[in-house]
């Protein structure tokens, strides 16, 4: 027994000694410490004197599946005496009833919880009669204008000793040239005023200088009216004021049904700490934007990232960053509501949760943060049942689904709400047979695709007419970004109401003929 402690205590290391070449032990130490512990005195030893990053992991884990098992398993005492086959059977139950606990099973029906949405009242008939330049009025009032300037004249005379004199009729004219900027997309600002490329519209209502001179002094906080501890807490105070009113802008939209929740990213490629790096987004360097929006696209609720304590709080501290940015961009949904998310996000944890809160998610998941006990069939064998081809699995609890489909190759998707059937059909290209062929698709696949692409939509949208402009300054990047979004948000919600109200196609705006008319 003295031996045993000896060895699980020890740490690998190679030696020479014994074999006459080197050879890796498990247990292994060198020869000074083999003599000074058979020297010692270990009748009093217990496995409390060695530090837990010493013992193997799996030790570990035996012994907390010990701790935790049920009292009728453990209802005999532990002692250093116990044979070995004993404590390995006793370990070997409490395995199985853990497993056993929350099992899997292959099924093709799941039953969804049964949880009521109050649907949403929208007074389409108030919009009637309004404007293009209402609806951007939601994100960009005269009171946070009114703001902007006011900060930007302090700061100016600050640094300058002398006043800007910026006004709000002048901070409006500011905005619209900045829109037609975009629907014009000139290569570089200052040819808005050359010569050649001279555009009259821009030239004539504001100078090329105090057109630099008000964008490269955009402020909306006064730096000396913000503690210390306010500027430690919360990285993004110099543009809070904007982002709070573009989400109350968005937090008096109705709430739908099903919302969708993923991440964007703002261009920015200059100094920044809070700055990210996704590789395989068209915009991999930037500042990070969480974002839960409707299936077609009108943006609910935002949340700039800010670092790894930007979501974490008391309900879900345990479940991770992922997962708690989900939590916090549904804290203003209704119950019964149905979230959709990515594999970025999903986890079982985080479904568990929700439906604690009486909401559904549905979303792609990583096959590690899939439960051992799921039964998943292997790729290859997927492969050749065919194109289509799926299956789910259901836990004993029926709460949570996991469902196992096979394109080109496999998609796992773990529901609350959803199942395989009904099916329907899509098209997918065949080499083989040189033609577009028909494959099953699962319902939770085809709901899945119609409800994410709403985030796509919206950024697509910004993509065509982006604000784009050459600044160091992440402040000013993130402050036209959220003009951005509040345009596109405003035309959404534009083409919905109008849609609403029974307009025909053609008397409806496009979204470059919104933004022309924003700009005059």
């Amino acid at each position: 027994m003295k031996i045993l402690f000896m060895m699980a205590a020890f740490r690998p290391t190679t030696i020479d000694s014994i074999f006459g070449t080197k050879k890796r032990l498990r247990f292994g130490v060198d020869d000074e410490k083999i003599e000074q512990l058979l020297d010692a005195d270990c009748s009093d030893l217990e496995l409390d004197d060695f530090s837990n990053d010493e013992v193997d992991f799996e030790i570990q884990q035996d012994i907390q599946e010990i701790e935790d098992a049920p009292e009728d398993i453990l209802s005999e005492e532990d002692s250093d005496d116990e044979p070995l086959s004993v404590i390995r059977e006793r370990i070997t139950i409490e395995r199985v009833y853990n497993r056993n606990r929350m099992n899997w099973k292959i099924l093709k029906n799941f039953i969804p919880p049964n949880f009521v949405f109050e649907e949403p009242v929208d007074n389409v008939e108030s919009r009637r009669d309004w404007k293009v330049q209402d609806y951007l009025k939601m994100y960009l009032d005269d009171e946070i204008l009114q703001n902007i300037c006011d900060c930007t004249n302090v700061k100016f005379l600050e640094e300058k000793g002398k006043s800007m004199n910026l006004i709000l009729p002048e901070i409006k004219k500011f905005i619209a040239i900045t829109i037609l900027m975009s629907c014009l997309n000139y290569p570089q600002v200052r040819m808005y005023w050359a010569k050649t490329t001279k555009v009259s519209a821009i030239a004539t209502a504001m100078t090329r200088d105090r057109y630099f001179l008000i964008r490269n002094n955009l402020k909306l906080v006064i730096d000396n009216n913000v503690t210390p501890q306010e500027k430690t807490l919360d990285r993004l105070y110099k543009i809070r004021p904007l982002i709070d009113r573009i989400r109350r802008g968005c937090l008096m939209l109705p709430r739908y049904s099903e919302v969708a929740i993923d991440e964007r990213m703002i261009p920015f490629t200059g100094v920044c700490r809070m700055k990210q790096f996704i590789r395989g987004k068209p915009n991999p360097e930037g500042l990070k934007n969480f974002v839960c929006a409707t299936p077609d696209g009108l943006i609910l609720d935002l949340e700039i990232y800010q670092g790894k304590n930007t979501f974490l709080h008391e309900k879900s501290k345990n479940l991770g960053i992922c997962p708690s940015s989900v939590i916090r961009l549904t804290e203003t949904l209704k119950e019964g509501t149905h979230i959709f998310i990515d594999r970025y996000f999903t986890t079982i944890p985080l479904l568990e949760y929700m439906l604690e809160k009486k909401m559904t998610v549905t979303g792609t998941i990583m096959k590690s943060r899939i439960p051992r006990s799921v039964h998943l069939t292997p790729e290859k064998t997927m492969a050749r049942l065919g194109r289509g081809s799926s299956e789910m699995s259901v836990r004993a609890d029926g709460k949570i689904s996991v469902v196992h489909w096979y394109d080109m190759k496999s998609v796992l998707i773990a529901s609350t709400a959803l199942q395989v059937e009904p099916q329907d059909e899509c098209k997918r290209w065949s080499k083989k047979e040189t033609k577009y062929i028909n494959i099953p698709r699962p319902n939770i696949v085809s709901k899945y695709n119609s409800c994410m692409g709403g985030i796509d939509l919206i950024d697509r949208m910004i993509s065509y007419y982006r604000i784009s402009t050459r600044t160091k300054k992440w402040t000013v990047k993130t402050i036209l970004h959220l003009m951005d979004l509040a345009v596109a948000n405003s035309w959404i919600l534009y083409r919905n109401d109008r849609k609403k109200l029974g307009d025909r196609s053609a008397e409806i705006s496009k979204f470059l003929d919104f933004l022309c008319k924003l700009s005059i």
